[in-house]
């Protein structure tokens, strides 16, 4: 029995064992493996295999799967198990899951092969038939730059695109620009078979600064390896810019001109002159021009033209453009340059005409003045060609102040004329003598002031023939003197004026004491002199007189009256008046008829009839003594006096 039953197993066995067979040959048919037959990657650089592999997954979490990737060599390259001795690949995903990629990191010369992968099982061991074929180049692949070729216009939004591929997601290259000219964006994407594709944009708008631009873009891997440089050159077509280096030059008889233009397609260069069209040698001009690149350079020659607008004038197919040329010419300072002086300070102020404008810089004391100078500030402006400077600071005694203006055209040095106040100095002054008159005013002022006298409320010019006026100038200072014949004196004053102010002064008179002294002296002795004399001349007469017989009333006697011819006789005069008894001297009154001048009346002495006469011329002729003698008094202390 029991040798019944083992002959039987052993007839089972055989059977057993092809079943077993037939079912492994049905289940190895949906083992399959997801790979690229393809990879091309660089040394140095990284490279990830994709892989999928399928197999019984029934009791898979319970059985130990072991991966192995095999070269054309059938040496292992990579195992799972802890025998592996490659530190530069690992299995990247989960073998239980199905997934066999492995991860070469760095990738190097030898490695490229063919790879095959294998798996083994508590139950069951098999080496799929699809392999993998891995190059490996020496340097990294050339990036893709889409780059225009054709010209472009100006103002035109273009997008330049630079891409490359690589191996390895897991540490993808950077794309490196020489220049960003405007938007940069970047992004990735997965091109299958363990290929990636990295690609930069650059989004910007084209401009004339742009043409000739040279723009690379190059990539750069995180293992050190760099791609070849891509290379582009922007051809942008734009109208003619006329630089700011045109210019043009003048000296006394002619003039030299340059006209500088850039444009693509090079400019077309012509000149105006006014209405004048200047192309060629013609009228006193000529003209040339040269092209190097974009570059082009217009010149003209001529005849100098006083006031005249030179203009050049540029054009392509884009567009043209005219331009005034500047005229460059050294510095001018102009008249208006000045400086104001008062009491503490000085403030000046320099105006320059110049192209190109002028830099000014002052000197005083020669001492180049600056910012840095105690007491002093210094600012400039400039409108086009005209620049003014000023100069504030401390007050300067009388002084030169100099401007400086300088451009690369020459130079030019003005003394500044110091603007001032009139200001009448102390020694200004007037002096009498006797009927003679002089005075002085002198003047401190810039510019020179006028001056004018006033003489009591008389103004006195150049043209009043009773006086005579003369000045004298010496720098800022000017002396005026004022001198003639006048009887009595009266206040004198001086005003002064110029474009600053005025000033006017009541000058003190000096009077000549010594003169008046001797004079007045003489005349006082003299009418003493002449006193003396009178009264002794009537006392003779009086004495030489014969007596007469009293005057009676109503009677006629005998008169003699001054005249301007001398003494003349009068007769038929009467007296009249009422005779007193017992008395010494009649009241009469003396009347002479023929004068026509009214009752004239005298004082009667009743003995003396002569004495009527006598007493009279005595009197009359020291009465106009001490007239005049007082009017000469009152005149002469009035003269003194008088201030």
């Amino acid at each position: 029995m029991t040798s019944g039953r083992l002959s039987g197993f052993k007839a089972i066995f055989p059977i057993a064992f092809l079943l077993q067979e037939v079912f492994f040959c049905m289940t190895r048919a949906e083992y399959k493996i997801d790979a690229p037959a393809y990879i091309s990657t660089f040394r140095s650089s990284c490279v990830v295999m994709p892989c999928k592999f399928q197999y019984e997954k029934s009791r898979a979490q319970q059985w130990t799967i072991t991966g192995i990737w095999h070269l054309q060599s059938n040496q292992i390259f990579l195992t799972n198990r802890h025998d592996n001795h490659n530190d530069r690949a690992y299995f990247l995903g989960d073998l239980k899951n199905g997934n066999c990629s492995m991860v070469i990191n760095p990738v190097h010369k030898e490695d490229a092969s063919q790879f095959k992968y294998r798996v083994e099982t508590d139950h069951f061991k098999y080496s799929y038939k699809q392999y993998i074929v891995l190059n490996v180049q020496d340097s990294p692949p050339i990036p893709v730059f889409d780059f225009p070729s054709q010209k472009l216009s100006e103002n035109r939004t273009i997008t330049v695109k630079c891409s490359t591929i690589y191996t390895c997601y897991l540490d993808a290259p950077e794309l490196v620009w020489s220049s960003h000219l405007g938007q940069v964006t970047n992004a990735r994407t997965d091109q299958g078979n363990g290929i990636w594709e990295v690609e930069s944009k650059q989004k910007f708008i084209t401009s004339r600064h742009h043409n000739g631009y040279s723009l690379t873009c190059q990539a750069k891997y995180p293992l050190g390896a760099n791609s070849k440089i891509m290379n582009g050159n922007l051809q942008i077509t734009y109208s003619p810019e006329i630089l700011k280096e045109s210019w043009c030059r003048k000296n006394v008889s002619s003039v030299y001109c340059e006209c500088v233009a850039i444009a693509n397609p090079p400019a077309d260069i012509r000149w105006h002159i006014r209405t004048l069209n200047k192309t060629n040698s013609n009228n006193g001009f000529s003209s040339h021009s040269s092209t190097n690149g974009f570059r082009t350079v217009a010149s003209l020659k001529g005849i100098m033209i006083p006031h005249a607008d030179i203009w050049c004038n540029a054009s392509n197919k884009e567009g043209s453009l005219s331009y005034n040329l500047p005229l460059y010419d050294s510095p001018e300072i102009l008249k208006e340059s000045r400086c104001r002086r008062n009491l503490t300070s000085v403030y000046c102020e320099c105006v320059a005409i110049a192209n190109p404008p002028a830099d000014i810089h002052w000197d005083i004391h020669d001492l180049s003045m600056t910012n840095h100078t105690n007491g002093f500030s210094l600012y400039s402006s400039t409108s086009r060609t005209r620049t003014v400077a000023t100069l504030k600071g401390i007050k300067i005694p009388h002084t030169h102040i100099w401007c400086n203006a300088s451009n690369m055209e020459g130079s030019m040095s003005y003394s500044l004329l110091v603007h001032e106040k009139p200001e009448i100095a102390p020694e200004s002054h007037c002096q009498y003598s006797l009927n003679w008159i002089y005075c002085q005013c002198v003047v401190l002022a810039s510019p020179p002031a006028v001056l004018h006298w006033v003489f009591g409320d008389l103004h006195l010019n150049q043209t009043d023939h009773e006086f005579t006026i003369k000045s004298l100038l010496v720098n800022n200072k000017t002396a005026v003197s004022l001198e003639g014949q006048v009887l009595f004196p009266k206040s004198v004053s001086c005003s002064a004026t110029n474009e600053e102010g005025s000033a006017m002064s009541h000058l003190p008179l000096h009077v000549d004491w010594q003169k008046f002294i001797l004079i007045g002296g003489g005349i006082i002795l003299f009418l003493i002199l002449c006193s003396i004399g009178v009264v002794c001349a009537c006392r003779k007469r009086r004495s030489d007189k014969p007596k007469q017989e009293p005057i009676r009333i109503n009677s006629y006697i005998t008169m003699e009256k001054i005249t301007n011819k001398g003494i003349k006789k009068e007769k038929n005069v009467v007296v009249k008046g009422e005779v007193k008894k017992g008395s010494q001297t009649f009241n009469t009154k003396v009347i002479y008829p023929e004068w026509n001048q009214g009752d004239i009346y005298a004082n009667v002495e009743p003995y003396e009839s002569d004495t009527i006469y006598q007493n009279e011329v005595c009197v009359n002729i020291y009465v106009h003594i001490l007239l005049y003698f007082i009017i000469g008094v009152d005149r002469t202390l009035n003269s003194i006096f008088f201030s």
